[in-house]
């Protein structure tokens, strides 16, 4: 994809220096003016030099910009957009594939739908039924409006809530999906209890060989202050995920969640509890299963899946046909893979 795409005509140009400058404006530490000016002018926002080890020339050129990403919304066509972005969608689709969470229930305009015929009739049946549940928009991204509701007591986002107050605020969510809640292994749940941990797995479709691979993995675990969401950018840490052994880097928060400097920690600042070295259980499956999946759905090129592992498995929360490149290139620049270089190259992202 290039910035003469036809598909935006004459404006395109200045639609590329608005959200250029959208991209600066949502950075808030702070540079020298001069190297503000040569980053913006390779793409990169300024947050970016917190986060990516761009002294060294070399080692910069593999840092896919961070401007790509408005060029990396069109990899996937509008089939594979779609089924990406509604969970609802994903979860029928995807769920012929993968294990996904259950769907109980839908809530439109304020009013609890069940799923299925035989499902409970209203949400506080379901939440009796099953104990824990997640509500979240069918649309939206990074873990805006998730909320988790758990039963007896009657919790919401861990937080102690009435009926009243619980009615209420269902009351006002239109276009959320109802699941049930995944458990988690008890190495996340000892990482940190207060949210589900996810692995972010991006797969690429080769196109030379047509063949899907694991470009990177990263593992994010939420932290106090983020619940019940792992949300790296709120204050969350993200760990390397090793593709061939599952095994863990040290974590680390976003720049701005630590003065302008990246901390890398050993172990959570929270809990106590080690992140370096501890291994992902059923990783080699986990992706395998991923792979099959885009296999068997071609129209998939470029996918960032977000996995909750379980004792027993893992569970495929969702699809992301547009992934956030600063969780993954904070361990290093996506380019130096010669594979992910070539797509990228093909894709005419860079």
């Amino acid at each position: 994809m290039t910035r003469t795409d036809p598909r935006y005509g004459a404006k395109r140009p200045l639609r590329f220096l608005k959200k250029r400058l959208e991209y600066q404006r949502e950075a808030p530490l702070t540079t020298s003016l001069p190297r503000r000016l040569a980053m913006w002018r390779g793409g990169l926002r300024e947050a970016s030099f917190r986060l990516y080890d761009l002294h060294d020339p070399e080692g910069a050129a593999t840092y896919l910009p961070d401007t790509a990403r408005l060029e990396t919304f069109f990899i996937n066509g509008s089939f594979a957009q779609g089924l990406l972005k509604d969970k609802l969608l994903f979860s029928q689709t995807l769920g012929a594939l993968l294990p996904v969470p259950a769907v109980v229930g839908l809530i439109e305009r304020g009013t609890f739908y069940p799923a299925t015929p035989d499902a409970p009739p209203d949400l506080l049946g379901a939440l009796a039924a099953y104990g824990s549940l997640v509500l979240k928009p069918s649309r939206g991204t990074r873990g805006q409006g998730v909320l988790r509701l758990e039963a007896p007591p009657l919790r919401l986002n861990g937080a102690p809530v009435d009926e009243v107050a619980l009615r209420a605020r269902v009351g006002a969510l239109d276009d959320v999906i109802v699941t049930v809640t995944v458990p988690q292994a008890a190495y996340a749940e000892a990482i940190f209890p207060g949210s589900t941990n996810t692995v972010r797995v991006m797969t690429l479709r080769d196109p030379d060989t047509d063949e899907p691979f694991v470009a990177r993995a990263v593992h994010r675990f939420g932290a106090r202050g983020t619940e019940p969401t792992d949300n790296w950018s709120r204050g969350g840490l993200c760990a390397l995920v090793e593709p061939h052994t599952g095994a863990l880097s040290r974590g680390v928060k976003h720049a701005k969640r630590t003065s302008g400097k990246l901390v890398w920690q050993t172990h959570h600042p929270d809990t106590g509890a080690p992140i370096e070295g501890t291994v992902v259980p059923h990783w080699r499956a986990l992706c395998e299963a991923l792979l099959g999946a885009v296999r068997a759905l071609p129209l998939l090129l470029y996918v960032g899946w977000d996995v909750v592992v379980t004792e027993t498995g893992f569970c495929v929360l969702e699809g992301n046909a547009n992934p956030d490149l600063d969780l993954l290139q904070v361990h290093g620049g996506l380019l130096r893979d010669p594979r992910v270089r070539r797509f990228y190259e093909h894709h005419r992202v860079i």
